[in-house]
């Protein structure tokens, strides 16, 4: 990737927004009943802080490692929690290792279900929630 431009993510997010109300008929007279999010996990503040001038409405917001809340696990998000959460039980009881495979498009969630897992992991096996842990940079 490098160099090369890129879309700015919260214009990206617009675009996905207002393909969704073109898609479904329902939002007709409801355009701006959607909202995205952009959740950049591994930055912070000052890795971002011109991003947030493309931030003009509440329909497409910004969050980083340093503000991000607790998300809500929609439908087949939760369910592949909840198989996660299972798997490491079942691995725990058994004393083995089990692989879970989250696959889905951009936007999905999966990031969110992995961090919801390490969360609640986190919380089940230490007693604490986690504090963020970013990826080494490469």
């Amino acid at each position: 990737m490098g160099n090369r431009p890129k879309l700015h993510p919260v214009v990206q997010v617009r675009g996905y927004c207002e393909y969704l109300a073109d898609l479904v008929g329902a939002l007709d007279q409801h355009r701006n009943a959607v909202r995205g999010v952009v959740y950049l996990h591994n930055a912070n503040d000052l890795d971002i802080h011109d991003l947030y001038d493309h931030v003009e409405d509440e329909r497409t917001r910004l969050f980083n490692k340093t503000g991000r809340g607790q998300f809500v696990l929609l439908a087949e998000q939760r369910l592949a929690f909840e198989m996660v959460m299972h798997a490491v039980e079942k691995a725990r009881a058994s004393n083995s290792k089990q692989v879970v495979i989250i696959t889905g498009g951009p936007g999905s969630g999966k990031s969110v279900i992995a961090l919801s897992a390490r969360r609640d992991l986190r919380v089940w096996i230490l007693g604490s929630a986690p504090v963020h842990a970013p990826s080494p940079r490469r």
